[in-house]
This record gives structure tokens, C-alpha cells and sequence, in this order.
């Protein structure tokens, strides 16, 4: 969850230089196919060695009150719910349990279904490769509907929703 953090950070330092530099207008024009991300994770979830957890937005309240509840005085408790409350569902799948067909038809199709989304961040460590989708509208204040997408460990998480630049990059300073 860190390294997700850490990117997300990297993001959002980088947006207002990129929005500075005039380089934005690529940025926001691309749309995530979510609903065709989402239909691929669930007719590959019931196949061997495919676990995947999906939280909807009853699971997602229920999380938020239990942060509240445990961290009631915690500053940090306080902005991660924040940059949280615009979560609308959650999804992460480990495949690497499947058979090498089903991963590799599996990796061909989410990368198809993510092919006009903008990749925010690339991480390349040694054969391992790290990506990062995602939606940033034209001012540049927020993020939209995350996807980190982990091919060489056959990981992939999903966090639809908003999340607000600054209350990212509060929450990361406060770690």
C-alpha cells in the first residue's frame, strides 16, 4: 500500500508542474473503460487460480466508520479518511496462481480495455514492471479511477472513485 502511495504522491507533485508547462491538454481526454475492466475481473473471478476481493460502497462505509472509530483523534486517521471518502468501489486480483494461458489472455485483454487511459506512472525494477492508470481532469486537481496494474506479479488493483490531489499529498507528508 506504501508503493501505491508513493506514486500517488509522485502524481501529484507532478501535476502542477505538468499543468505549469502547459502539458495537461493530453491529460483528462482519455476515459477508462471501467465497466469493461470490471466485466472482465468478474468472468475470470470463478476460474482456478483468479482470487479477487471487490468491496462495493456498503463494504467502503463500513471501513471508513471502523477507521473513525479506532483513530478517533488521529490526525492522519482524519485526512486518510478524507482522501478515502471519494472511493466508490475497490477491487484487487491476484492471478498468479493461473494458468499461464489464463494470465497471458487475462494481461491482452485489461491492457486492450486500458488502452486509452493515460498511464500516470511507469515503475521498472529490474524485470518488474509497475503501471499506474488513471484519469486526471484538465485543472488537475484530483484524480480519478486508479488502476495499478502489476503484470510480472499478476496483480491488479482497482480503486474507482475521486481522490483529491491535496489531501493525497497531506497524507503522504503527515507518513
Amino acid at each position: 500500500m506504501k508503493r501505491i502511495l508513493a506514486f500517488i504522491m509522485a502524481i501529484a507533485l507532478a501535476l502542477p508542474l505538468m499543468q505549469s508547462c502547459g502539458s495537461t491538454s493530453a491529460i483528462g481526454r482519455r476515459h477508462m473503460n471501467k465497466a469493461a475492466v470490471n466485466n472482465l475481473v468478474r468472468n475470470y473471478s470463478n476460474r482456478d487460480g483468479f482470487d479477487v476481493v471487490s468491496v462495493g460502497g456498503m463494504g467502503l462505509s463500513l471501513m471508513k466508520l471502523g477507521a473513525r472509530v479506532a483513530n478517533i483523534g488521529s490526525s492522519n486517521s482524519k485526512s486518510a479518511i478524507k482522501m478515502i471518502s471519494g472511493l466508490k468501489s475497490l477491487r484487487v486480483v491476484d492471478y498468479s496462481n493461473a494458468s499461464e494461458y489464463d494470465r497471458n489472455t487475462f494481461d491482452r485483454k485489461l491492457e486492450r480495455y486500458l488502452g486509452n487511459t493515460d498511464v500516470l506512472m511507469e515503475s521498472r525494477e529490474g524485470g518488474d514492471i509497475t503501471r499506474i492508470y488513471g484519469i486526471v481532469p484538465e485543472d488537475g486537481s484530483k484524480i480519478e479511477d486508479l488502476v495499478v496494474y502489476d503484470p510480472t506479479s499478476s496483480t491488479l488493483v482497482c480503486l474507482f472513485g475521486t481522490f483529491d490531489i491535496d489531501q493525497v499529498r497531506d497524507l503522504i507528508a503527515k507518513d
